[in-house]
Order: structure tokens, then sequence, then C-alpha cells
């Protein structure tokens, strides 16, 4: 696929927020150790408190970032060489579960009926726009990881046109 796809503003914020974790968190962990190296400049507890937290902050930042970067990956991968079918339109609704700068997250569902007759409904990325109108009754292409139908991507950038919100 030669079209370069656009990260989406949860992602955008997952990645800062785990930079900054992982920053505060390795400043603290360093300043801890640096401390216990000169252990007559502070007392114990101080150094204690700082490498403890720091290892934690670090733990929760870097292991938010690199959950960020498989999920990317896999995508990525899933667009590759994923094996595509047309999934029909379901809904367009607004899921409440998140809110990004207080508002909610529009998302688009779709279902597909595979060869054993089972139906299976995939659910897009979060949108910072409601796709209502742009959308009607048109098949969306969804990529699957063979044997993990769980493994998905939808592909909405294959069906709506260029959006720029100003």
């Amino acid at each position: 696929m030669g079209r370069r796809r656009k990260m989406n503003g949860m992602a955008l914020f997952m990645y800062l927020f785990g930079g900054i974790w992982a920053v505060v968190g390795t400043i603290f962990l360093v300043t801890g150790l640096v401390g216990f190296l000169n252990a007559d400049s502070q007392p114990a507890f101080l150094n204690l408190m700082f490498t403890g937290l720091g290892g934690l902050f670090a733990a929760i930042g870097y292991t938010i970032l690199l959950l960020q970067v498989f999920r990317a990956r896999r995508k990525k991968r899933l667009f590759e060489n994923g094996r595509r079918v047309y999934a029909q339109l379901g809904e367009i609704y607004q899921d409440t579960s998140v809110a990004v700068n207080g508002r909610y997250l529009w998302r688009v569902s779709c279902q597909y009926m595979d060869e054993r007759g089972t139906m299976h409904i995939f659910r897009s990325d979060g949108l910072n726009f409601d796709p209502s109108g742009l959308l009607t009754g048109l098949q969306i292409p969804v990529y699957l990881e063979e044997g993990r139908p769980d493994h998905y991507a939808v592909d909405l950038d294959a069906v709506l046109p260029r959006i720029e919100i100003h």
C-alpha cells in the first residue's frame, strides 16, 4: 500500500502520555541511583524513594509505549499481509467510554458473515468527527489475521474522502 496512514488522536495521546511517564521515571530513577553512589550527601530514605518511584514511573511509561508500538506494528502487518474481506456498514455511534478533550470519539461498526455462517462485528478506531453522511451503503474493507478473527483492522481510509478539520 503506497499511502501513508495518519495516527489517530488516541494513539498520539498514549505515545505522549507514556513518553512523559517514561522520561520522568527515568530522571527519578537516575537521581535515586546517583544518590546511592554519593551516600553521604543525602539520606538513604530519599534515595530509596526516588529510586522506587522512578522505577515505577519508568515501568509504567515504557509499558504504555511498548503496547502502542506493538499495536501499531500489528495494524501495519494486517494492512500489508492480512486477508481482506468486505464488511457491510452496521452503525455509526459515539463511543461514550472514551472522551478526548471533553468530546466522545465516533466509531463505525461493520458486519461480516464468514463461510461457516458466523457473523463477525468489527469496530473501527475512534474518529474525531461524525462520518454519517460519508459512509452510507458502503462495503468497508477489513483486514484479518489468518486464524485470528479477533485481530483485525478496519480500513476507513479506503472509503472516506480526504478530510481536513480546521
